[in-house]
């Protein structure tokens, strides 16, 4: 009877693993796709890093261009009756 990692290495290969090898084979097709997996999941680790970094630059900035147009705003407000005033 085969163990699930060997009919994976056999899918794999496209034979049966058996023998003495067996195990030593196994032991080292888990850790290839141990290896394989975990350089994965650091690539979209640093990946999602990278994003969320990118995101923060862009809502720091989003923020302060909100505080400008309120500033701007404010001062277009309080300009604006002025310049009625002025043309009267």
């Amino acid at each position: 009877m085969q163990s699930g990692l060997s009919a994976h290495a056999a899918g794999l290969r496209g034979a049966v693993i058996t023998g003495v090898n067996a195990a030593r084979e196994d032991t080292e097709l888990a850790a290839r796709q141990t290896k394989l997996l975990e350089n994965r999941l650091e690539s979209a680790h640093i990946k999602l890093n990278e994003a969320v970094g990118r995101n923060k630059l862009l809502r720091d900035e989003i923020d302060n261009l909100r505080r400008e147009r309120c500033v701007f705003d404010q001062a277009c407000s309080k300009g604006v009756p002025r310049c009625a005033v002025l043309r009267h």
